[in-house]
């Protein structure tokens, strides 16, 4: 159970906000690109776990689904959620990815096999780390993140102090990267886990694909930088499984100097039990043609929704007040849904739901 006193401020303000720490030293940004159908991924998976333990807070990842390897199915019962975005779609061609799974590393050229390329295969990952948190600390980046229930809108605060100076053009980039993403994936054996765990899926960029201006031409040692941008996430992604990435890019040459990130585990109220409210309880899960919600207020008129991972509105029903309800889902595909219960104050409580 999350700390009172915070549940308490969420009670009377509907809104929360966190801080993150400043970087101790530089921070390693590692992108890498996969899918659901590469059946070597999981083992790039495995690989980063243990550099995460590590290098613990040096380094950052995130997992970009993109490429044929992502493509979901149009028909059929495998392969159905699509973890694509856009901007990973860019940022795979312009890597010059040849095989997956690779990675970019804090977006350093290699020059390996693809002259001029930010490709990185899995044996390269941990000397490109190596190299990326050794170099001297160019910025500090503190990040605080504040999250409104009524609006549904998260802002997110950098502020950042220039260790040495700069002399260039610098563009700052914000990613929002879940966990605990569950689908389909692929193994060697030919068999498919349909309700694996995918973890540090990016989501979205919160701002332009290739960031907004952050500094230009000479920035001397001790300038402070503030920066801001506000969002709208997708009511299907579990924020409470949700971080927010920072990071500052040369444009010159494409290298991230620095990265920061924010867990929103805490700031917002998904899977939260508030302390003068129960949280509503669903059953079965995993379901296979209905779903019964239970506990639910009687003392407010609440909508009830099931979206899927597109953010689409699968079902929804009328307002109303009552205690609990079963929900025929027969007709909803097998994959990852989120039920929303929105009462009538505005307040969205979420559950996710596997659909079998």
């Amino acid at each position: 159970m999350k700390n009172l006193t915070l549940l308490l401020v969420v009670v009377s303000l509907q809104l929360t906000s966190i801080n993150n720490s400043t970087a101790q030293q530089t921070v390693a940004l590692v992108e890498q690109f996969t899918g659901f159908r590469c059946v070597w991924c999981p083992e790039a998976m495995v690989l980063m776990d243990s550099l995460e333990n590590a290098y613990q807070d040096s380094v950052v990842f995130v997992n970009i689904h993109a490429g044929l390897f992502a493509e979901p199915s149009i028909s059929g019962t495998n392969y159905l959620t699509d973890l694509r975005t856009s901007q990973g779609e860019e940022y795979m061609t312009f890597s010059q990815t040849f095989a997956i799974p690779s990675a970019m590393v804090s977006r350093q050229t290699t020059g390996n096999i693809v002259p001029n390329s930010f490709v990185y295969m899995r044996p390269e990952w941990d000397a490109a780390i190596d190299t990326v948190v050794n170099i001297p600390k160019p910025i500090d980046m503190i990040l605080s993140a504040t999250y409104s229930w009524p609006s549904n809108q998260l802002d997110i605060d950098l502020q950042s102090t220039l260790w040495i100076d700069h002399n260039g053009d610098y563009n700052v980039v914000y990613y929002l990267i879940e966990d605990d993403v569950i689908a389909d994936q692929g193994f060697p054996n030919s068999t498919i886990d349909p309700a694996f765990s995918h973890q540090n899926v990016l989501r979205d960029v919160l701002n332009p694909t290739w960031g907004d201006p952050f500094m230009s031409g000479f920035t001397p040692t001790g300038s402070i930088i503030n920066d801001h941008v506000s969002y709208t996430p997708n009511t299907a992604w579990n924020l409470s499984n949700c971080s927010v990435i920072a990071y500052v890019r040369e444009i010159s040459t494409e290298r991230v100097i620095q990265v920061a990130s924010i867990s929103l585990d805490g700031i917002v109220g998904t899977d939260d039990v508030l302390a003068d409210e129960p949280m509503y309880i669903m059953y079965p899960n995993p379901a296979v043609g209905e779903v019964t919600l239970s506990n639910l207020r009687t003392d407010v008129s609440s909508r009830i929704s099931i979206v899927d991972n597109l953010g689409k509105v699968a079902i929804e029903l009328s307002p109303m007040t009552i205690h609990s309800i079963s929900i025929d889902i027969s007709d909803l595909s097998k994959g990852v849904y989120q039920v929303l219960v929105e009462e009538e104050s505005g307040r969205i409580t979420s559950k996710k739901l596997i659909v079998q």
